[in-house]
């Protein structure tokens, strides 16, 4: 299945640097700063803002889009997140530089979080194609197979030649739907939020701990589905 691949989409956050990180946690905390103190929401409102966004962030976008609030100016805030955590790796750059096929970033945030991430802290914004962002989508987020159906056409691309490289599998549930091959960085396979069980993820194609292993094993074409094996083959 990888030798055909022509093109990786890869996500950003918890997948370009170590969920450990705790980076991906500010999002929610962001979106309560932001119907505080600039919406200036009281407590019950927050609460019914948060319940909507924590289960979808598409309809808690779109639950403040229909009561006014402008989408691009709610993201840029809740998506100005704290990055200084991130720390650059050589090993990802030398991979990046040396990975030939088409790369191109597809993330839920902003075009500036990106910069903030991928220029500002891992050095490795110049090694891609394109950036690919929610306003591109139209506001479909990645969890709605219509968001993969529209960055395929957007970018030209053929899902059975595309792969997916992403931490949240149901987002890879929906690249699978529209035929493009799962990679899911998984960091932690004792995760409270995703235990594992193989059977409740037949749209996962392929497990990996970490972005680096990923490109590691993708061009020796090595990659399994079973994470344990494939820490045994990258060593």
């Amino acid at each position: 299945m990888l030798k055909n691949i022509k093109a990786i989409i890869i996500d950003v956050d918890d997948c370009m640097y170590p969920k450990s990180l705790g980076i991906g946690k500010q999002f929610v905390e962001r979106v309560e700063q932001y119907a505080k103190n600039l919406l200036k929401y009281d407590d019950k409102q927050t609460v019914e803002l948060l319940s909507i966004w924590t289960k979808d962030d598409e309809k808690g976008l779109a639950f403040l889009h229909e009561r006014g609030v402008n989408r691009e100016n709610a993201m840029d805030y809740i998506c100005a997140l704290d990055v200084s955590k991130i720390e650059y790796d050589d090993k990802l750059r030398k991979q990046l530089e040396e990975f030939p096929i088409r790369k191109i970033v597809y993330t839920n945030s902003t075009h500036s979080h990106i910069d903030d991430v991928l220029n500002g802290q891992l050095k490795i914004k110049d090694l891609f194609e394109d950036f690919y962002t929610t306003k591109e989508s139209g506001y479909v987020f990645k969890h709605n197979a219509l968001a993969f159906e529209k960055i395929l056409k957007y970018y030209d691309l053929e899902a059975g030649t595309t792969a997916m490289l992403e931490d949240n599998p149901k987002y890879l549930a929906a690249a699978k739907q529209n035929g493009i091959t799962t990679i899911w960085v998984r960091e932690n396979m004792d995760s409270a939020a995703y235990p594992y069980k193989d059977k409740d993820y037949p749209y996962v194609d392929y497990i990996v701990k970490d972005i680096n292993q990923a490109l590691g094993l993708f061009k020796t074409g090595n990659m399994v589905r079973d994470r344990a094996l494939a820490e045994a083959m990258s060593r």
